[in-house]
């Protein structure tokens, strides 16, 4: 009888011993799993706040219009327009699309040294404004179109005719609209250079011109980058002028005398019957 009461004692205690260093490993199992599924939602929300930074980059680029110019843009800010307003609208043609206006000079490397040495000496701009006559499909009807003359100058006044980008916005100034604008790139003007002492500089034709009103008083806003990567601006309003009466324009001589590198804007010196309004220049800068 002893025997059999032994015998029960140690089966029981193993089984009991048996349970426990089951439940001990069941434990460990658990906490094993629990520890990897901490480490994948780490992983999944990693991975989810990476989803969001692209779907948000996605969004901002889609809304951004096709063809926006870069930050490095005139900075002209106009308020929308009235659509109620009875005031004529400007024709949608008159806005051209061209090249790029980043200053991109792929001559070879000795002509484009001697443009970047050339273009250390530019200090300002001047801009001189023409009617002139081009022949379109009918030569005994020719068609009128203004052509800004863009003239790179050094301190001493003297042109320095070098190709650089350029960037012209035509505004009215009334309206308070953008009218037209163009950008060309360095190659492309350089096809433009007069070298003559009386009419050096960019000849830059402006395309649908003669399409604007002659009782129209607009502005023009230039951008020059020099081969050295500088930025240049000066601005002039556009008048009805005859053909062969130049409108010149010049920087307004500083106060104290000094020279700076800085852009001014641009003062007239009007000739023949071209006509000017009291307040020449407009009350707003695109510098703002």
């Amino acid at each position: 009888m002893t025997g059999r009461w032994l015998i029960t004692v140690i089966v029981l205690s193993t089984m009991s011993f048996g349970c426990v260093v089951s439940k001990r490993s069941v434990q460990r199992w658990i906490n094993m799993k629990n520890n990897e599924i901490v480490a994948y939602e780490d992983i999944i929300a990693e991975l989810e706040h990476e989803n969001a930074k692209l779907r948000a980059k996605q969004a901002h680029t889609a809304s951004e219009p096709a063809g926006e110019t870069e930050a490095d843009d005139l900075n002209i800010e106009l308020p929308l327009e009235d659509e109620g307003s009875s005031a004529p609208r400007t024709p949608a043609e008159l806005e051209p699309t061209q090249g790029s206006a980043r200053a991109l000079f792929d001559s070879e490397a000795t002509s484009q040294s001697a443009a970047v040495r050339e273009a250390l000496s530019i200090t300002h701009l001047g801009l001189d404004v023409r009617a002139v006559a081009i022949h379109g499909r009918s030569d005994s009807n020719p068609d009128a179109v203004l052509k800004v003359i863009v003239q790179p100058r050094d301190q001493a006044e003297n042109v320095v005719p070098v190709a650089g980008a350029l960037t012209l916005v035509v505004l009215n100034p009334q309206l308070r609209t953008r009218v037209a604008r163009w950008e060309f790139g360095a190659a492309q003007t350089r096809q433009w250079i007069e070298k003559a002492s009386h009419d050096a500089g960019l000849h830059v034709p402006l395309p649908g011109s003669g399409k604007w009103r002659e009782d129209q008083d607009l502005d023009l806003f230039v951008r020059y980058i020099t081969a050295d990567g500088r930025r240049l601006e000066a601005q002039c309003p556009l008048r009805s002028l005859e053909p062969a009466e130049p409108s010149r324009w010049s920087r307004r001589a500083p106060a104290n005398g000094s020279r700076g590198n800085s852009v001014r804007a641009a003062s007239a010196t009007m000739t023949g019957r071209v006509r000017v309004p009291a307040n020449s220049l407009p009350e707003w800068s695109p510098r703002r």
